[in-house]
């Protein structure tokens, strides 16, 4: 269901990336964030993993999840309108955040952790400690916001 991180067709990353924004701003949610997953294959995005399972829709009672940042902060704050669907079906739930967002974020969302992620690269290795799935925080809606 989710980010497979790979674009089919090299050297059209960027186009399919390009039209996944095309089809969200037209309003056809489920192809636009579909294809919005290319945005990792197409240039200039920086991916950051803690090195654990994609979250691809599998059931998540009892399992936790590291929400990893991606983008700007702006991007951060949009796509945190996600994280009460999945703090209501998730076990537990961290979230790796810029560390500028940290205290709004805790205050937000207070049944999550929220820990500012490492560095640019990456997040903060104690983000990713015993839990089940890791997810860019972009691929949040492809799961709960499919309409």
């Amino acid at each position: 269901m989710l980010r497979s991180g790979t674009c089919a067709a090299p050297g059209l990353c960027d186009a399919l990336a390009n039209r996944a924004l095309a089809l969200l701003r037209k309003g056809d949610y489920a192809k636009g964030w579909t294809e919005y997953e290319h945005r990792f294959a197409a240039g200039g995005k920086l991916h950051r993993s803690v090195g654990l399972p994609v979250w691809r829709g599998e059931p998540l009672q009892g399992k936790s999840v590291v929400v990893l940042s991606e983008q700007g902060v702006g991007d951060e704050i949009m796509f945190a309108s996600c994280l009460p669907d999945l703090l209501a079906v998730a076990g537990r739930v961290t979230v790796a955040c810029e560390r500028r967002l940290t205290e709004l974020f805790r205050r937000s969302f207070p049944a999550a952790v929220v820990v500012p992620r490492e560095s640019a690269e990456g997040a903060t290795p104690a983000a990713s400690a015993a839990a089940d799935f890791e997810i860019s925080i972009g691929s949040l809606p492809l799961g709960f916001r499919p309409f």
